[in-house]
């Protein structure tokens, strides 16, 4: 499980340390407020783009992170609707 996860300098974030997490949980905000930095920067955390933001792992135990946003749409279920 997640224990925490850092945020810096990167798209709106300055810093931000994002603690008391759960084993599933619901990111939701405005507009702007960086849900999608965030959920990207789970889905590929080797991403250049976040070379200052880390993950913490409960016991040191790194495991398989899922998320549903619209990469994830758009990749899985992206259809062509044309006639």
């Amino acid at each position: 499980m997640i224990t925490t996860i850092k945020l810096s300098n990167v798209a709106t974030y300055e810093s931000v340390e994002f603690s008391g997490l759960q084993r599933e949980n619901f990111i939701y905000g405005a507009n702007g407020s960086g849900k999608t930095t965030l959920s990207n920067y789970l889905m590929d955390s080797s991403n250049s783009s976040y070379n200052n933001c880390s993950i913490t792992w409960e016991n040191n135990t790194p495991l398989q992170i899922l998320v549903y946003n619209k990469n994830f749409r758009e990749k899985n279920f992206k259809q062509d609707f044309k006639h």
